[in-house]
């Protein structure tokens, strides 16, 4: 658990202008898009798997720094989890950063920093586009 305030905002400048996984992959095995479009935010998601197991991740985002820090930060917490995971894991911090419960940070690493904005909701949509997205395409694959 991140115990500092501070230490949510520093995480989020550090994913949001130095982001980890980003770049589209081609191939990919699973690939697609989400928007928020009252706010212009874009976020494309490609997946490779190795196993069953998602291996890597790619992304390209148009938005704010949240934005590029979560699909940062979800490349980071979805690498090595099955797809149905992954997708569990997306849906659970959809529901820690959109109501009231504050407890089950401690399956996301770096990405508790996305707790953070749970008081500003323009942020918290920039924030929960890419793993929203990330549900999208999964359920599409199947």
């Amino acid at each position: 658990m991140i115990d500092d305030p501070w230490a949510y905002r520093d995480i989020i400048i550090d994913h949001g202008h130095h982001p980890r996984h980003q770049g589209l992959l081609d191939p990919a095995d699973i690939a697609g898009e989400g928007a928020n479009p009252d706010r212009g935010d874009v976020v494309k998601l490609t997946l490779r798997l190795a196993d069953g197991v998602i291996s890597e991740v790619g992304f390209e985002s148009s938005g704010s720094t949240v934005l590029t820090a979560s699909c940062s930060l979800l490349g980071d917490v979805v690498c090595g989890l099955i797809p149905v995971d992954a997708q569990a894991r997306a849906e659970r911090l959809i529901e820690l950063v959109t109501g009231p419960d504050d407890d089950g940070w401690d399956a996301f690493g770096e990405a508790e920093a996305l707790r953070g904005i749970k008081q500003n909701p323009a942020r918290v949509q920039c924030g929960v586009l890419p793993w929203r997205t990330l549900i999208q395409v999964l359920a599409a694959k199947g």
